[in-house]
C-alpha cells in the first residue's frame, strides 16, 4: 500500500514537473519574439487552397509567436463570418483567409473587416501563390487608403506574367519584357500604402530556376514594382526538399523564414 502510495506520487510531480516546464520553456522561447498588437493576415486563393494557410498559421502558433488565429470565412455575396478569437488587444494576432475564390471586392471587405475588429491601420500581409496578384490589383485600385503595409511576404509568387525560359531580370528586378499586367502593376512604384514597407519574397528553385511551375525570374520582378517605397527589400530562395511551388508552404525553411523575418527580436 505504502509503495503504491510513493508511485502514485512519483507520478504527480513528474506530471506537475512535465507541465510547468513545458510552460516556463514556451515562456523563454516567447520572449525571443516581438510582441505588438498588428495584426498578421495570410492570404491564399482556395483555388490553391487545402487548408495550407490553417496549416502555417498553425506552425507559427506553435513556435510560441502568438497564441491568438482568427478565421475569416469568404462566404457568399462575399460577406465575412468570423471564427475563432478575435479579441483586438492580442499580440501577434493571426488572421487567416479562407472561402471563395478570391477578387478585389473579397480583398476589400477582408481589410475593412480587420479594422473594424483590430482598430488599426498597420498589418503585415502573407500572400501565398496566385493570390499576390490579385492583393496588387486591390492595391492599386485604393486610390486613397488609411491601410499601411508594416511587412508584405510574398510566396512563390507570379509577376512577370511571362513563362518564356528566356525572361532577363536586370540588377533592379526590371523584366527585358513587360506585359500588360505588369504595366498595370507599375503602379505600385509610388503606392503610398507601400511606403517603408518590409518586403519578404519567398521562391523555390528546383535546380531548373523556377519551382516547376514560376520562373524565379518571373518572382524576382517583384522588386521593381515594389522597390522605391518600400524600405526593406529581402528575397530567399528555397532549394532541395518541398522546394517545389506547392511544397513551400511545407517546407520547415519557409516557416522559419518568416517568423524570423516577422517576430524575431535581433
Amino acid at each position: 500500500m505504502k509503495n503504491n502510495r510513493i508511485v502514485i506520487i512519483g507520478v504527480c510531480l513528474i506530471i506537475i514537473f512535465s507541465i510547468v516546464g513545458g510552460a516556463v520553456l514556451k515562456q523563454r522561447k516567447a520572449r525571443h519574439y516581438k510582441n505588438s498588437y498588428v495584426p498578421t493576415i495570410i492570404f491564399m486563393d482556395k483555388a490553391n487552397n487545402g487548408g495550407k494557410n490553417i496549416s502555417l498559421a498553425n506552425k507559427i502558433k506553435n513556435k510560441g509567436v502568438t497564441s491568438n488565429i482568427c478565421q475569416f470565412s469568404i462566404v457568399k455575396d462575399n460577406k465575412i463570418v468570423v471564427r475563432g478569437n478575435s479579441r483586438s488587444k492580442t499580440l501577434n494576432p493571426i488572421i487567416q483567409v479562407k472561402g471563395q475564390k478570391l477578387t478585389v471586392n473579397s480583398i476589400d471587405k477582408v481589410m475593412k473587416k480587420a479594422k473594424s475588429i483590430y482598430h488599426t491601420k498597420n498589418y503585415n500581409i502573407i500572400l501565398l501563390y496566385g493570390v499576390a496578384n490579385t492583393y496588387f490589383d486591390y492595391l492599386v485600385r485604393q486610390k486613397r487608403s488609411n491601410i499601411k503595409l508594416n511587412n508584405l511576404i510574398c510566396i512563390a509568387g507570379d509577376f512577370a506574367f511571362n513563362e518564356d525560359k528566356s525572361l532577363i531580370i536586370d540588377h533592379s528586378g526590371k523584366p527585358d519584357y513587360i506585359s500588360k499586367n505588369y504595366r498595370k502593376f507599375l503602379l505600385l512604384r509610388h503606392n503610398k500604402m507601400l511606403n517603408q514597407t518590409r518586403v519578404l519574397n519567398i521562391m523555390g528553385n528546383n535546380s531548373d530556376n523556377s519551382d516547376g511551375i514560376v520562373l524565379n525570374a518571373s518572382s524576382k520582378a517583384l522588386k521593381y514594382l515594389v522597390y522605391p517605397e518600400t524600405s526593406v527589400y529581402v528575397e530567399k530562395v528555397i532549394t532541395g526538399k518541398n522546394s517545389e511551388h506547392f511544397q513551400l508552404i511545407k517546407n520547415k525553411l519557409v516557416e522559419q523564414t518568416i517568423i524570423d523575418f516577422l517576430w524575431l527580436n535581433k
